[in-house]
């Protein structure tokens, strides 16, 4: 099947969601070479892309510079996501229709070897997101919402505006043609309150609005002036009921005339339902949940979620999972329907046994690694001295490795918040889940990060994704 002809199977099935189903491969701990045998090289995979706020934007931003070096963005038939994940999916497909001149593959100037140490560059530097100030000041002022809106506009809209901001329909013939992965963007029905279920979930596509259960509706029904791209990714991420948006209800289903929604990830916080629901071959499932006890909470819910479409999830290694520290990278798995079957690899942020000793070679005293961040950092004292600011467009810098540079950044800051000065400690011994703070399980409701802590995430994120790519021959 060519990709132009996989894209329109997927935007019919998203539109009809019918039911599908999917078989069984192996688990990475403990075959991984029986699961790398079953992933050809040559076919295409979906990426779902998690929730987890700041945290799981940075570590999907390095996982798809892992996916795009083994071709496997550009070539993907959709890429779905929900809150955090959704910030990297807008930061990517802004760049593409914003700053793109149409000359190159899809992702190129996110993503490439070229371009992706000035859009690194661009994130880190701009990791005072949503500081805790700001949250109290603009919630006391009712502007919550508007807060959350710019900060997604100025750190992954690529020049995205307020006034008039990027149509999420802009990829509606691209996608269709298969020129470009589709695109979705998931939420959850806050209210009517009686919507409950797998209707709750909402999926905004280049093409309108869909639910399995309820239907669906083309962009010519609900306004997109008033519905921007950076709105829907603020619902798919608005994990507090401060952050609450209303919209035009589309759905004849339900008797009201607008629906209250939010983030998606109340329902389903891997993004990968509509994908797999849909009738996706094959799905690589991004997971930089919150889950410091290694629990994998949302594979659980998507279970039973697809369990209530009639789609069996069976991921051994997770189904056998019991809170341990993690052997390696991701897992293999399948979601089996009752006539088809999706492929599914699991890749869990985590800092697993397999890296181990790539992480304790860039440690050691000038390492490779050591030394491409010494000029990094540099490079950006350099970028623009007249002032206090960095100029990421003047950075004239490049790693010698980058797997080395990601490596040296990933472990120096796990070094230095799980290590013996105890700077984790305190938030540790509350006993408060959501405060732990061991990385890279770091509390989401940290919105605002400094440049090491940005670094870190961005690099975990390519390294452990760089596992899968590299294992499976793509």
């Amino acid at each position: 099947m060519s990709k132009s002809q996989t894209a329109s199977r997927f935007l019919l099935s998203a539109f009809s969601m019918i039911a599908l189903g999917w078989p069984t491969v192996s688990t990475a701990n403990e075959a991984q070479e029986a699961s790398s045998a079953n992933i050809e090289a040559e076919e295409s995979w979906a990426i779902a892309l998690s929730g987890g706020g700041l945290r799981s934007s940075l570590f999907m931003i390095g996982a798809l510079k892992a996916l795009d070096q083994g071709n496997m963005v550009s070539t993907a038939p959709a890429i779905s996501s929900v809150s955090g994940g959704s910030y990297a999916n807008y930061w990517l497909y802004s760049r593409y229709l914003l700053t793109n001149p149409g000359d190159q593959r899809f992702g190129h100037y996110s993503l490439s070897d070229q371009e992706y140490t000035q859009r690194v560059c661009e994130i880190v530097t701009k990791g005072n997101f949503v500081t805790n100030t700001q949250i109290g000041w603009n919630w006391l002022i009712r502007n919550s919402v508007g807060l959350y809106q710019s900060a997604i506009l100025r750190t992954y809209g690529n020049g995205d505006t307020w006034e008039n901001g990027l149509k999420l329909s802009s990829f509606a013939e691209s996608a269709s043609n298969g020129e470009i992965p589709n695109i979705l963007v998931n939420a959850t029905i806050a209210q009517p309150r009686d919507v409950t279920g797998n209707d709750v979930i909402v999926t905004f596509t280049p093409q309108g609005i869909s639910n399995g259960n309820l239907g669906a509706a083309q962009w010519t029904n609900v306004s997109e002036d008033e519905f921007p791209l950076y709105r829907m990714v603020a619902i798919s991420g608005a994990a507090v009921g401060a952050l609450k948006q209303w919209m035009p209800n589309p759905f004849s289903a339900i008797d009201s005339n607008r629906l209250r929604v939010w983030d998606g990830g109340k329902s389903e916080n891997l993004g990968a339902f509509p994908l797999i629901v849909g009738g996706q071959k094959r799905v690589v499932i991004i997971d930089a949940e919150h889950d410091p006890n290694y629990t994998f909470g949302a594979y659980h819910i998507l279970k039973d979620r697809l369990q209530a479409e009639g789609i069996d999830l069976e991921i051994p290694a997770i189904e056998s999972a019991d809170g341990q520290r993690l052997q390696t990278s991701y897992f293999s798995g399948t979601a089996q329907g009752e006539s088809s079957a999706t492929k599914i690899v699991y890749i869990k942020m985590a800092l697993p046994e397999t890296l181990d000793d790539t992480f304790a070679e860039q440690t050691e005293p000038n390492s490779v690694g050591w030394d491409d961040q010494r000029r990094f950092m540099q490079a950006l004292e350099d970028s623009d001295p007249r002032s206090k600011y960095w100029d990421c467009a003047n950075l004239g810098y490049a790693p010698s490795d980058l797997s080395s540079w990601m490596a040296y950044n990933t472990a120096s800051y796990a070094d230095y918040l799980n290590g013996s000065d105890g700077t984790a400690t305190v938030f540790n011994s509350t006993g408060v889940n959501f405060l732990a703070l061991d990385f890279p399980q770091y509390s989401t409701i940290d919105q605002s990060f400094y440049v090491d802590q940005s670094l870190a995430f961005i690099g975990l994120g390519y390294l452990q994704t760089k596992e899968f790519v590299d294992q499976n021959g793509s």
